[in-house]
């Protein structure tokens, strides 16, 4: 299981360094954009070094806490995104995809 869950942490920062050099790439996949230079400079840190970061403590420091932390993370995003999804009718393939994403690398994570 630890092999799995490094693949999942590696998963992790891949998605934050490529969030890092293409932010308007990703920005643009998840439906959103940005106005300026410091919307640009944001989503690098909040969709790309936060993931990194993430993603790196537990290659890092591979102990149960670290690993449960970014479960913990990937839970709350689905906790939030699912109700979100119904109170912004934005019930969309892409939306779905995200937190079956969510839920199976939390779970997973969490175990």
């Amino acid at each position: 299981m630890l092999t799995v869950k490094l693949i999942i942490a590696v998963i992790t920062i891949v998605w934050g360094v490529w969030a890092v050099l293409a932010p308007r790439r990703v920005l643009a996949l998840v439906g959103l954009g940005a106005e300026g230079a410091r919307g640009v400079t944001e989503s690098r840190v909040a969709l790309g070094a936060l993931y990194i970061g993430a993603g790196g403590a537990c290659l890092w420091l591979p102990e149960p806490a670290a690993f449960a932390t970014l479960g913990l993370a990937y839970a709350a995003m689905a906790a939030v995104r699912l109700p979100a999804i119904i109170i912004d009718r934005s019930a969309d393939a892409s939306n779905w995809a995200s937190l079956v994403l969510e839920v199976g690398l939390g779970g997973l994570l969490l175990l």
